[in-house]
Order: structure tokens, then sequence, then C-alpha cells
């Protein structure tokens, strides 16, 4: 179950660039649910 979990919640570089470009702390976070539980 943990290499799935890791699959869908690690975010990679591309990810955490998008989530680097949001303002707040706030929208950072909404950013970073929305690439991992976009994920299939």
């Amino acid at each position: 179950m943990r290499p799935e979990l890791e699959r869908f919640f690690f975010l990679d570089e591309d990810d955490r660039d998008l989530i680097a470009l949001r303002r707040s702390d706030g929208h950072r976070l909404g950013m970073a649910i929305n690439c991992c539980t976009g994920r299939r």
C-alpha cells in the first residue's frame, strides 16, 4: 500500500515549481492538494 500512496502523494519538481508560484500559504496548500488528488 505504501508505494501506491507515495505515487499519489509525491510532489515532483514540476509540481513544486507550480506551487511556488502561488502567493499565500493557503493558495500553495490548495495547489499541492490539487496536484495530488488529480492523479490516477
